[in-house]
């Protein structure tokens, strides 16, 4: 059995320039940008957002085991536009029942069968068979993903980095290599390892952090099922849409969408809230999605904006 794994990650540097950045951004951060985004944040209208957001999904079990089990799905086939994502998910959701938890634990081969026409973008029935094996896997062993998660996690780091690159080495650790045809291994190019994204590999893990929001951030959208694990610990899940209105109003100075964007973007959004930076996720992030932020500069659009008053652009 695979046990959890331990190696020294470089995300220190990283992390140093983001808490720098946002120290350069204090001497500019007024009191504004904070009421803007705090009004932002009370007054946005959460359930009308729901339906065209993956965490609904989540919203249909009541038990904890589940819940992380479905957010972690819904989290890692959220990419691609909304509409192919909720068709995708519609179309797994609908095979994991009423129970995802119990789904995972008694996988088998017939289960895997049932899988191997699933297609999104990227991932095909190999790679989702691939995680519900590692899943399967580690829920024997550790009983919930919080458990395999709090198992390599500091509480006394700034941020989640080096508990989300174990958290998704050691479910990689969990996939058969077989299921890719190698004997030992999984291979650099293994489909499963998208869903997966690690900031190991500098990656923005915007999925991942996803999924960690769901589960460690109390409401109004989130579950605060992993109660011992700090939001103030969260990184922002960090997208086109994200990444994009962050710059336009001053939360990062790096134009490529990567981890250090990601800690960059929240360190300055620690200075407005330090108990819970990605507060303000959902609503921004909705901001883009719904196109109340274009990617192109519209004038009547962005006269209505309910952030105009801070943006930049």
């Amino acid at each position: 059995m695979v046990g959890v794994m331990s190696h020294n990650y470089g995300g220190v540097c990283g992390e140093r320039d983001a808490v720098d950045f946002a120290k350069r951004r204090r001497m500019k951060c007024n009191a504004s940008l904070k009421t803007v985004l705090d009004n932002y944040f009370e007054n946005f209208h959460y359930e009308a957002h729901l339906s065209q957001d993956p965490v609904q999904f989540a919203y249909r079990f009541s038990d904890d085991r589940d819940r992380e089990i479905a957010a972690l799905f819904a989290a890692a086939f959220a990419y691609g536009n909304v509409a192919q994502i909720l068709k995708t998910l519609e179309w797994l959701f609908g095979l994991l029942g009423a129970s995802p938890y119990r789904y995972i634990r008694s996988f088998s081969e017939c289960d895997a069968h049932s899988l191997q026409s699933f297609y999104h973008r990227f991932n095909t029935g190999r790679d989702i068979i691939a995680l519900c094996l590692a899943l399967q896997r580690a829920l024997k062993e550790f009983g919930n993903l919080q458990n395999l998660f709090l198992a390599a996690h500091n509480p006394k780091a700034t941020t989640i980095e080096e508990g989300l690159c174990r958290f998704v080495e050691n479910l990689l650790a969990r996939v058969p290599p077989e299921i890719y045809r190698r004997n030992k291994g999984l291979p650099a190019e293994a489909g499963v390892r998208f869903l997966l994204p690690s900031p190991a590999s500098g990656s923005a893990c915007k999925r991942m952090n996803l999924f960690l929001r769901w589960m460690v951030r109390p409401g109004p959208v989130d579950f605060r099922v992993w109660k011992e694990v700090e939001p103030r610990q969260l990184v922002l899940p960090v997208d086109t849409h994200i990444a994009r209105i962050g710059q336009y109003i001053g939360l990062t100075k790096r134009t490529t969408i990567g981890w250090k964007m990601a800690l960059e973007m929240t360190a300055t959004l620690r200075l407005l809230d330090s108990r819970d930076p990605v507060r303000y996720d959902f609503a921004l992030c909705h901001l883009g999605i719904m196109r109340g932020c274009p990617a192109k500069h519209n004038p009547l659009k962005c006269a209505m904006c309910p952030i105009q008053e801070v943006c930049t652009r």
